[in-house]
């Protein structure tokens, strides 16, 4: 009898190092994009699948409902000789959390910058210094700003 509740209990163990019935799997992790000449990589086009287009110094996602939403940078004033500090700004695609059916694009400046998580569903933004990250159900996200160099504009954001 022991020897049959050995192998009972030994060919149950997969069913219980996962998720219950009816119960979901961890949240998806977000879908992050490199970088590459200061510009998102050519992957993160495969990897986002046409959620999002780049034209020259324009980013645009796309928006629920067909809409989408334009960041216009400019690049040319970051670099060479002709920098200009106060024209200089790059957007850049730097991932998608599924969970939130948000972008995060990153906004640079000549020095500094921060994120911007954009909702897919209203194109609403929220500002943060540093990459957020989200609680297990999605509804929060959390921000730490560690920048010494700047104003902070919070130490933790919820």
């Amino acid at each position: 009898m022991p020897r049959y509740l050995a192998l009972i209990l030994l060919s149950s163990m997969p069913l219980l190092t996962g998720p219950c019935f009816g119960q979901t799997g961890g949240p998806q992790a977000p879908i992050v994009c490199g970088v590459k000449d200061n510009m998102e990589e050519p992957a993160c086009a495969t990897k986002l699948k046409g959620m999002f287009t780049r034209n020259s110094d324009t980013l645009t996602i796309k928006l629920d409902g067909g809409k989408s939403k334009k960041y216009v940078g400019n690049r040319a004033s970051c670099d060479g000789e002709n920098v200009n500090v106060d024209k200089c700004i790059v957007f850049r695609m730097a991932g998608y959390y599924p969970p939130a059916q948000s972008y995060l694009i990153q906004r640079a400046l000549y020095e500094g910058g921060q994120y911007l998580f954009v909702s897919r569903r209203t194109g609403g933004e929220i500002a943060v210094s540093e990459i957020p990250v989200l609680s297990p159900n999605a509804k929060y996200l959390i921000s730490i700003d560690q920048n010494d160099a700047e104003e902070r504009k919070y130490d933790i954001a919820i």
